[in-house]
């Protein structure tokens, strides 16, 4: 018998080391939830599109649940399970199982907001009805990995970035184009996990 999509990830994410950046001048730490639900050894991946905002530098974008380490978070991971509590009303620790962390991130932007992302991959135990905040998310989907890891879904798009050109990765689904932090998280997940899946 085949092992199962979750035995899997379980023994390539124990593996798997973690590239993990040191915080330079005037950075700030942040984290998302990469999170997955397995159906019928299917995977599905929730994204969020946020709220149109002013005061958001990424006010609108479809992006993973997070946001800012808050002083109150002991870790980053508590970072990431507070804020998908509060953006879509669920409890990672509860409801999910922590499969592992990808490798830490700066946004492309050299003028953007100066973040170092840590994103968390978790994988949901049972299937739950989400609770959207509308203050901060304005509808959210679950895009399936066959989707995400299909070339004629993506583009790869050069732009300059300082004195440096980089690729920002951009997705289409249906009527949303997923790109920035977002689309370099989904290309470092797909390309390692289609590997072992």
């Amino acid at each position: 018998m085949t092992e199962n999509i979750n035995k899997k990830l379980d023994k390539y994410f124990k593996k798997r080391k973690t590239n993990i950046l040191s915080p330079g001048v005037g950075y700030v730490h942040a984290s998302v939830a990469l999170i997955l639900k397995n159906i019928h050894e299917q995977l599905y991946i929730l994204f969020i599109k946020r709220t149109e905002n002013p005061r958001d530098s990424y006010s609108s974008h479809v992006a993973f649940p997070g946001g800012k380490m808050s002083k109150n978070d002991n870790a980053l991971i508590d970072t990431a399970v507070r804020e998908t509590l509060e953006e879509v009303g669920i409890d990672l620790y509860e409801y999910g199982r922590l499969l592992g962390r990808l490798d830490d991130l700066k946004p492309l932007n050299p003028n953007g907001p100066k973040f170092i992302v840590s994103p968390f991959v978790f994988i949901l135990s049972k299937d739950i009805n989400l609770q959207i905040n509308n203050d901060e998310v304005e509808e959210y989907m679950w895009i399936s990995f066959e989707h995400l890891k299909n070339k004629n879904n993506m583009r790869i798009r050069q732009k300059k970035s300082g004195q440096e050109v980089v690729e920002d990765y951009v997705y289409k689904y249906q009527k949303f184009l997923i790109w920035g932090m977002t689309g370099k998280i989904i290309n470092s997940f797909t390309k390692e996990v289609s590997v072992i899946i």
